[in-house]
């Protein structure tokens, strides 16, 4: 029986539906354990096991491994990354950066208060944390993505993208510890309030202040899982 997306045309609708499908449940099993760090991806198998051809399953592959969330080595194809609290402070450490670089290009934009308004609308938005709710809300992630992607350079967001990766791998998809939820808005809204002023030394400090209480929390979080705490 032929596989699903036979025959169809790489930019037609249905089959970016299949590579987005495999995509989405890859990324879905790297996050919730089901393909453990340091497993080997075999095309052949997730192939058969998700119903599709290989081409949708490679594209979603290649995604994954520009995302962070797969790595290649030679001659060896893709694995799910090992993480340990170095790599993760170093990815903390790299999107500090790019963060400082963002909100330097975004207070010197023509459009620094569109900006500062959807931000802050992120910001009123993010809901507290409820009990021992640890949904993966999102919230955190995403609004340094809007920051990346209104800084105006798109290396930028291909560079933060795949740090965001190793993040996500390390803490096992949680995007914030729903007890830091205060402290983040917290952190945002400094930030932000930083680039209305336009003041950009402040909104750096901003940054790497979150960012380095960020890192700390999802070490914490790393080892504790480790630990089996």
């Amino acid at each position: 029986q032929p596989a699903p997306d036979d025959g169809l045309d790489e930019e037609s609708p249905q089959w970016r539906t299949y590579t987005q499908r495999a995509y989405d449940e890859l990324r879905a099993r790297i996050l919730d354990g089901r393909l453990a760090p340091g497993t080997k991806i075999v095309v052949r198998v997730l192939a058969e096991d998700l119903g599709a051809s290989p081409t949708p399953i490679k594209n979603a592959l290649a995604a994954l491994e520009r995302e962070g969330f797969l790595e290649t080595v030679a001659y060896r194809g893709y694995s799910v990354p090992h993480t340990d609290p170095d790599v993760v402070c170093e990815a903390f450490e790299v999107l500090s950066a790019l963060d400082t670089l963002a909100v330097r290009r975004i207070v010197a934009a023509a459009d620094r208060a569109a900006v500062v308004t959807e931000l802050r609308g992120m910001i009123a938005r993010q809901r507290p944390a409820e009990g021992g709710d640890r949904t993966r809300s999102g919230f955190e992630l995403n609004f340094h993505k809007v920051m990346w992607q209104r800084s105006g350079n798109r290396q930028l967001v291909v560079a933060a993208e795949h740090q965001r990766g190793l993040v996500l791998v390390a803490s096992g998809g949680l995007l914030e510890l729903p007890e830091r939820r205060p402290e983040v808005r917290a952190e945002h809204r400094a930030i932000v309030d930083a680039i209305a002023r336009g003041d950009v030394a402040e909104a750096v400090r901003a940054c790497d202040v979150h960012m380095t209480l960020s890192a700390q929390a999802a070490v914490t979080r790393l080892v504790r899982g480790r630990d089996g705490r």
